[in-house]
């Protein structure tokens, strides 16, 4: 039977910019527009859980290299943690469908920032989240050149199943178990924008709702895909992987910070477990100021229709 979730009751007191202390790895994942490219910065622990750390839409037509240098700006900042340490994007996933092919290819080859992908939605609706990437240069002999521009095919459909099903089993957990964690920070653009899709499944496909934009939700997905790059493959991460990221930001902590934090985490589970409808009290007051963004500032989106905002998502259970 069809669930219903809306978001905007569900956001966590965390700064944008700012990895909590689940946090163990960073994404990114990049819409192409005409007029804008849409960035999507995302943090990764245990599980796969997911916590958005920035949205962000840079103006300018990616033909020229001006919005180029933004991203590169934007992607090159490291992402405080809660700990003390810093975290860097591991790899940017960037769509190279609609009408600026080239110029994304262009980017990718420059190699600019870590790990650059090129991406296409695969057509096939079973398609696993990345397939395998296969050489778009060739060499004057007709040979692929094995440096040259891997293209990768992206499940679109099977990422948003998995978004869309744990944003339903996260309703009834505490906000410190929960898989998708969503920044108090976040406007209402980029929180009706992540369900602006719906599944139907008469025609095995997900639609986008009337008058909402979708490159939240878009973003998001090339983001996952870049968790699996062939030098990541996060989702595979055993107990031992995950251990080894957390010990490395051990090592740079705060004295006391990882101590802190486990208290606020214990509090928050009993902050939940007393009033499961109150947003648990993680004591914003001792958390860092996130990391600056590069000037000029560019403005979290770039206008749209903001109608409709948090209409409930079908949930296909």
């Amino acid at each position: 039977r069809a669930k219903f979730n809306i978001i905007k009751d569900r956001v966590e007191p965390y700064k944008l910019r700012h990895a909590p202390a689940g946090v163990l790895a960073v994404t990114a994942g990049v819409d192409t527009q005409d007029s804008r490219l849409a960035a999507h910065i995302t943090g990764w622990g245990r599980g796969m859980a997911s916590w958005t750390l920035d949205y962000v839409e840079l103006p300018g037509d990616p033909e020229s290299g001006e919005v180029w240098n933004s991203l590169v700006e934007l992607l090159s900042q490291p992402i405080e943690h809660e700990w003390g340490g810093v975290l860097h994007v591991l790899a940017t996933a960037i769509d190279a469908g609609g009408h600026r092919t080239t110029s994304v290819k262009d980017f990718v080859r420059s190699r600019r920032i870590t790990r650059p992908m090129c991406i296409f939605g695969s057509p096939q609706n079973n398609a696993p989240p990345l397939g395998k990437g296969k050489l778009e240069d060739v060499k004057a002999s007709g040979r692929s050149d094995r440096r040259g521009l891997l293209i990768y095919q992206v499940g679109t459909v099977a990422i948003k199943h998995q978004l869309y099903a744990r944003l339903s089993t996260d309703h009834d957990k505490q906000s410190a178990d929960r898989l998708v964690h969503l920044s108090e920070e976040l406007d209402d653009f980029y929180l009706n924008g992540l369900v602006s899709e719906v599944y139907n499944p008469k025609k095995n496909r997900f639609e986008k709702k009337t008058g909402v934009r979708n490159e939240p939700l878009d973003t998001y997905t090339y983001s996952f895909a870049a968790a699996h790059h062939p030098e990541l493959r996060l989702h595979l991460h055993k107990r031992n992987d995950w251990d080894k990221r957390e010990q490395e930001l051990r090592e740079m902590a705060r004295p006391g910070a990882v101590q802190a934090a486990t208290a606020r985490l214990a509090a928050a589970r009993a902050g939940d477990e007393q009033d499961e409808g109150a947003a648990p009290a993680l004591g914003l007051d001792g958390r860092r100021n996130p990391v600056p963004m590069p000037a000029p500032l560019p403005s979290r989106r770039s206008g749209g229709d903001d109608a409709d905002l948090f209409a409930p998502i079908s949930m296909i259970g």
